[in-house]
């Protein structure tokens, strides 16, 4: 992957030997740019099906870094956790809006009253089970409210303050008005069956050192700007095996920057009794698979679509400055090179080969 560096940005303080690309090292403290400005491109066209939803209107946010979505379904095992999500995703306000898309009413009205932004969910898939495409969330996401950044989370992971400070560095930098971002976290597996109920006070570092880091190569997010080319991704859908390190191979393969927080930002994955792999035994647990085989689209081994294989991170400098830098090559894993993944059945005609690209990092 390459990223290209566009030096006619008008950012204050940042030195003039500031780059970003692959190819060199970027160490960019964080400042104020003295204007935004989001480029267009046919990567941040909408589908006309995605109309501004019934009595939502377009919403002009001021300060806004980062609109974080998740959807579920209410289940009494998960009540204590959803509750947490519901309360500690608004700690970062007006910096990270909290979004819910809902299938009930009632879910989505207690969301609303609570303080969320919300919207129905628009399309779902997976047979019977019609659970919400991830790729109609971003889109319907994009077209109802103003942000620099978009993500979702799964609907029981929660951050710490380090959220805040990574997505107001982000959102401040170049490197997303340039070409297609997707920003990636890895959680830390912590039993909640019995709680505790989270709130401002609560010790996140503390909490974080009674679980178990992941390190089976997945997201459980994807943060990206509206240059990433949602549009042409299949109707895969959220809570269902395979989403994770597809995702991030198609990011790779349409020669998007990725950038890994985890240095920066802790991420809890709240477990209960159905344990950490609860996508694995679900209702048509391979629906997504099903899509990737039916357009061919397969990355060369799913080692290729690691959090690994982000050549990017933030990391804290010797001041405590969040700086973002490449990685050095002993941090990214044998799987992520010479892979390749067809997108033929994917990309519109018009990429011709580029439909089906070489990448590595």
């Amino acid at each position: 992957m390459r990223t290209e560096s566009k030096s006619s940005e008008d950012l204050q303080h940042i030195p003039a030997r500031t780059e970003s690309a692959e190819n060199r090292t970027v160490e960019v403290i964080q400042r104020v740019p003295t204007r935004t400005k989001y480029n267009e491109s046919r990567f941040s066209e909408k589908k006309d099906l995605h109309q501004t939803a019934t009595n939502h209107k377009i919403h002009k946010q001021e300060k806004t870094g980062l609109i974080l979505f998740t959807s579920w379904v209410d289940t009494k095992e998960k009540s204590l956790v959803h509750m947490n999500v519901m309360n500690s995703w608004k700690f970062w306000k007006l910096l990270v809006k909290p979004l819910f898309f809902y299938s009930n009413k009632t879910t989505g009205d207690r969301m609303k009253k609570s303080g969320w932004l919300t919207l129905p969910v628009s399309n779902t898939a997976c047979g019977t089970s019609k659970i919400p495409v991830i790729r109609d969330m971003f889109l319907d996401a994009m077209k109802n409210y103003d942000s620099p950044l978009y993500g979702y989370a799964n609907g029981d992971i929660t951050f710490d303050e380090g959220i805040s400070t990574s997505i107001k560095f982000l959102s401040e930098n170049a490197i997303i008005r340039e070409k297609p971002v997707m920003i990636l976290i890895r959680r830390t597996n912590v039993d909640f069956t019995n709680g505790p109920l989270l709130n401002r006070s609560s010790n996140f570092t503390e909490i974080r050192l009674r679980g178990k880091v992941l390190n089976d190569g997945s997201s459980d997010g994807f943060f990206t700007n509206t240059l990433f080319p949602w549009k042409y991704i299949p109707d895969i859908v959220i809570g269902r095996m395979g989403i994770a390190m597809w995702l991030v191979s198609y990011a790779r393969a349409v020669n998007a920057t990725l950038i890994e927080i985890s240095k920066t930002v802790q991420v809890i994955h709240m477990t209960t009794k159905s344990g950490n792999y609860e996508s694995h035994s679900t209702q048509n647990v391979y629906c997504n698979h099903e899509l990737y085989k039916k357009f061919n689209a397969y990355p060369t081994t799913w080692g290729c679509g690691h959090i690994h294989c982000a050549s990017l991170e933030l990391k804290a400098d010797k001041n405590g400055n969040i700086i973002l830098k490449k990685k050095s090559k002993n941090e990214i894993t044998e799987g992520c090179y010479n892979c390749s993944m067809n997108l033929m059945n994917v990309l519109p005609k018009s990429y011709g080969k580029q439909a089906y690209p070489d990448f590595t990092v």
